[in-house]
C-alpha cells in the first residue's frame, strides 16, 4: 500500500512526452496566430497611411486649381508665331503637341500680399497618369519657349473638364475671350474613384 501511494506521488510530479509535445504545439500555433495578427495591423497601418497621403494630394491638386481658377486675370495673351490667346482656354482632351488641357493667365500670389500686381501663364495636363502644372517664364509668348512643369498629383487614369457659359449651359470646352461662371474638374484615379470640384467664377 505504501509503494502505491509513492508511485502516485511521483507520476503526479512531472509531465510526459505527450503532454509536453502538446503544450508546445498549442503555443506555437498561439504564436503564429499572433504574428499574423501583428502582421496584419502593420499593413493596415500602412494602407491607412497611403489612403491618408494620396487625399492630402487630392486636397492640394483641387485647392491648387481652385486658387488659380479663381484669381483669373482678364487680360490675353500673344502666343506662339503672334497669335492672340484668350485669357482662358481649355478643353478635355488634348489643345496642342504639349498635351494641355487647360491654360489661364492667373495673377500670383504677389498680388495677394499687397505687393504690385504680377501675372503669370499657367497650365495643366494629364501625362502618363500624372496631373501636371505647367507655369511659363514670360507671359507673352511671341516665340516658343517650354514651361518649367510640376508633377502634382499621380495615378489619374481620367480627366474631365466642363465650362459653363453665359446661357447656363454646360460645354467641353472654353476659347471665348470673356470668362466662363463656372469650371467644373473631374479626375479619375486608377482605382475607378472619380472626384469632382466645381468652381464658380462669376
Amino acid at each position: 500500500m505504501k509503494k502505491q501511494k509513492n508511485k502516485r506521488i511521483s507520476n503526479n510530479g512531472g509531465f510526459t512526452l505527450l503532454e509536453i509535445l502538446v503544450a508546445l504545439s498549442v503555443f506555437a500555433i498561439l504564436t503564429v496566430m499572433a504574428f499574423e495578427g501583428l502582421n496584419g495591423t502593420i499593413r493596415t497601418s500602412d494602407t491607412l497611411e497611403q489612403e491618408a497621403e494620396k487625399w492630402k494630394e487630392l486636397m492640394f491638386f483641387f485647392n491648387r486649381v481652385e486658387s488659380d481658377l479663381k484669381n483669373i486675370a482678364t487680360r490675353p495673351i500673344v502666343g506662339e508665331l503672334g497669335g492672340i490667346s484668350p485669357p482662358l482656354l481649355g478643353a478635355s482632351e488634348y489643345m496642342d503637341e504639349r498635351g494641355i488641357n487647360l491654360s489661364l493667365t492667373r495673377f500670383s500670389s504677389a498680388l495677394e500680399s499687397g505687393k504690385s500686381a504680377v501675372m503669370k501663364r499657367m497650365g495643366y495636363r494629364l501625362r502618363d497618369g500624372q496631373m501636371e502644372l505647367l507655369i511659363w517664364p514670360a507671359l507673352d509668348q511671341p516665340t516658343r519657349s517650354e514651361p518649367e512643369t510640376y508633377t502634382l498629383l499621380t495615378g489619374v487614369s481620367g480627366l474631365n473638364l466642363r465650362y459653363l457659359d453665359e446661357a447656363l449651359e454646360w460645354r467641353m470646352d472654353w476659347g471665348a475671350d470673356s470668362i466662363p461662371r463656372a469650371v467644373e474638374v473631374a479626375i479619375t484615379l486608377d482605382t475607378g474613384h472619380t472626384m469632382r470640384r466645381l468652381v464658380a467664377l462669376r
